[in-house]
């Protein structure tokens, strides 16, 4: 990761909380200066750590047509739900039973012009994501999605494209809460996630 917010405060503990605001405004800042036009839903699903503790379902790299397809699912999206459930008297849903049929994004980038690996990570075994962060390199017109796994262990992403996520299987959203509604209930802390692009303006 290259930026302070994502290496540092991360993964170790003895800051203060003024240092991690100084971090923050300075990665902000930096977001503030990428314009996401055609890429709102990438902004704002990897800006901000929404895809922290996400599991990795599948990546698809295909070199020849310049595309990379990445598809996550997250453990926070089930506790929503069966918050929302148990406040209508249904029962929770086992993770278990929810791993095998979960609510998935689906994360495509277009002109892809490099993917850099960085430690031993073994992409046919279940990844966890630990940190995302943007960038963009205005000298050749790219921009760069970083994934972390560990402290050691993360992609690099360049493309020129596009770039676009979305809920793989919405349908679900509504079978797992009995139909009351289509979108998932969020608690603030996951809205706080989400990168509000707005806000930078």
């Amino acid at each position: 990761m290259k930026f302070e917010l994502h290496k540092k405060f991360r993964f170790e503990f003895d800051w203060l909380e003024k240092e991690y605001q100084k971090a923050k405004r300075k990665y902000l800042s930096h977001l503030k200066k990428i314009n996401f036009k055609g890429r709102a839903s990438f902004g704002k699903y990897f800006g901000n750590s929404f895809f922290h503790d996400a599991n990795v379902k599948d990546i698809t790299i295909c070199f020849d047509t310049g595309i990379i397809i990445l598809h996550l699912f997250t453990s926070n999206d089930l506790e929503d739900i069966n918050i929302y459930r148990q406040a209508k008297g249904a029962k929770p849903i086992s993770w278990h039973k929810y791993n095998k049929n979960p609510i998935v994004y689906k994360c495509v980038f277009n002109k892809v012009t490099n993917v850099l690996f960085q430690g031993n990570i073994d992409l046919t075994e279940e990844q966890t994501v630990v940190d995302t962060e943007l960038d963009f390199i205005k000298k050749t017109n790219e921009f760069i999605v970083r994934i972390s796994f560990s402290e050691q262990e993360e992609v690099e992403i360049y493309f020129k494209g596009s770039a676009s996520v979305k809920i793989d299987n919405n349908g679900l959203i509504s079978d797992y809460l009995n139909g009351y509604r289509k979108s998932i209930p969020r608690c603030n802390n996951c809205k706080s996630r989400l990168l509000n692009l707005n806000a930078l303006k």
